[in-house]
């Protein structure tokens, strides 16, 4: 006679996260206008630093690659390629866990869907975690002199809310903390700033502007083009099974 052991061990999944976030807010668009954005989500200007052109000084040969406006003594630089971009908060998480940090992300979007629509009904485009395709155009570009040196940084648009977490486990922030959390909107509508200054920044924070615009190598222009949360994600951790059969 055979009898079977299955013993089933699930081993549950040791991702933190905060089961709530409390808020009253809708979706609001942030854009950067002018020197920055405003007041409240300076945080923002603190993000990755995406590069939209290439690094030129304008100069003769130059010129006759990329004149401006029929201008001898101009050079056209613009925008071109795609940009990678990921949500942001207004309190650093306690970890860079990305599952956890989607995680929580679909939260909040659960909490602020329940307030009803905000400017993402305007826009026609949800919040997003993680974003990427491209930014570039024939309307965004610019004239510089010969001699002067100019590159373009671009700066995404966001959506944003405020609002408290509540009941967090091993983060990816604590309970009862107050923060702006902002996803990607529309990525073509961001901003796109010229500066002179090759480096900008300092220290581990610094960024230097490369010869070659990074854009037109965006991995996120090979495949898909946009990622978006649809609710909790959760890793199984550990699945074992034993089996034994005994006579």
């Amino acid at each position: 006679m055979h009898s079977l052991l299955l013993p089933l061990l699930v081993l549950p999944s040791v991702l933190g996260g905060c089961a709530r976030f409390s808020t009253n807010d809708r979706w609001t668009v942030r854009t950067r206008i002018g020197d920055g954005y405003a007041t409240g989500y300076q945080f923002l200007e603190d993000g990755p630093v995406i590069q939209t052109s290439r690094y030129i000084t304008c100069n003769e040969e130059y010129i006759t690659q990329s004149q401006c406006r029929g201008n001898s003594s101009l050079c056209r630089i613009e925008v071109e390629g795609g940009a990678s971009a990921s949500a942001r908060f207004s309190v650093q998480p306690t970890t860079n866990n990305n599952e956890a940090l989607m995680s929580f992300f679909g939260t909040v979007k659960k909490a602020v869907g329940a307030n009803g629509p905000g400017d993402e009904a305007v826009i026609g485009m949800s919040p997003q975690y993680q974003a990427c395709g491209n930014v570039g155009g024939p309307s965004r570009s610019w004239c510089i002199a010969s001699g002067d040196s100019a590159w373009v940084r671009y700066y995404p648009e966001y959506l944003c809310v405020s609002g408290t977490t509540e009941e967090c486990t091993d983060g990816p922030f604590e309970s009862g903390t107050e923060l702006v959390v902002c996803g990607i909107g529309r990525l073509p509508s961001g901003d796109v700033t010229l500066l002179s200054n090759r480096t900008i920044g300092e220290g581990a924070q610094s960024y230097t502007a490369s010869d070659v615009n990074p854009a037109l190598d965006n991995t996120c222009s090979m495949g898909v083009a946009v990622f978006e949360l649809k609710g909790w994600s959760f890793w199984l951790m550990g699945l074992a099974i034993i089996a034994g059969f005994i006579l």
